[in-house]
């Protein structure tokens, strides 16, 4: 039976390579092709040296441009980093307010008064992401450079690997064949790699606010629920014509791309 694991790293938590994925016509993502990741400002150096070992060629940061220039990307040798922000620099949403403890704080008081609270507000954040013109750009640009990276891996993050990461993550496994099962499986696993950041930031909550409503309201915004990536699902089948549609005309993988894309990280 395939279990999803994560990289054993001393620092990054939610870095795993997604090698072993039982995918299109009875093959399996190749391993050490396609890994995603959190934040890995943070990495410890055996975690560094750990990602050369495993081939990283090309480092793809999801994150804006001022959460770039806060937390800059340590360099792995031998890869390529290049920045692609699937959120323009506008956007006022969860990564702008968690920027500064006190802009969370704040933040989570104001959702536990809102209908629906902070889970509602992280649906809605998801589907907003799928609904950007600019963010689905820039997802069409991250195809683009898989199909252009014919070795070594392609390593993709953003900050805590979660929403960004995590659609970008949905999008490439269910255009090598995943089943949407198993794509929400691996999507959820970040509550299970990064519990021990989850539980902290909820403790530090409660004690700020004395709220249990806020630490449980940080709890939904820092971790991951069946329905933000839902929201995501649902929308491309309602507003795109489906996945296989969207797949085509949204991130142009026409059908000669998509085996390509396949033949390229999928494997007997």
């Amino acid at each position: 039976m395939f279990e999803i694991t994560r990289l054993p790293m001393k620092k990054l938590l939610n870095t795993r390579d997604l090698g072993g994925f039982p995918a299109a016509d009875g093959r399996t993502v190749r391993p050490g092709r396609l890994i995603r990741s959190g934040e890995l400002w943070s990495a410890a150096p055996e975690d560094l040296q750990a990602l050369k070992e495993l081939g990283v060629a090309l480092v793809v940061d999801f994150r804006t441009s001022l959460e770039r220039s806060q937390h800059p990307d340590p360099e792995i040798p031998g890869a390529v980093n290049l920045h692609l922000p699937i959120l323009d620099e506008s956007t006022v949403g969860v990564t702008k307010e968690q920027e500064q403890e006190d802009g969370l704080v704040r933040m989570l008081t104001r959702l536990t008064s809102q209908p629906g609270g902070a889970e509602a507000y992280m649906a809605g954040v998801y589907g907003d992401i799928i609904e950007s013109p600019f963010a689905r750009s820039q997802y069409r640009r991250f195809f683009e450079m898989l199909l252009g990276q014919r070795e070594g891996a392609v390593l993709w993050h953003c900050s805590a690997g979660k929403d960004r990461a995590g659609t970008g993550a949905a999008l490439v496994l269910t255009a090598l064949g995943v089943s949407r099962e198993l794509v929400m499986e691996d999507y959820l696993k970040v509550n299970e790699f990064t519990a021990p950041v989850i539980d902290l930031l909820a403790e530090e909550v409660l004690r700020k606010t004395g709220s249990a409503e806020a630490a449980q309201a940080s709890r939904d915004l820092t971790g991951a629920r069946p329905e933000y990536l839902q929201s995501v699902l649902d929308r491309i089948d309602r507003d795109f014509g489906g996945m296989d549609a969207f797949l085509r005309q949204e991130m142009g993988l026409d059908a000669e791309k998509l085996r390509l894309l396949r033949d390229m990280y999928l494997m007997n």
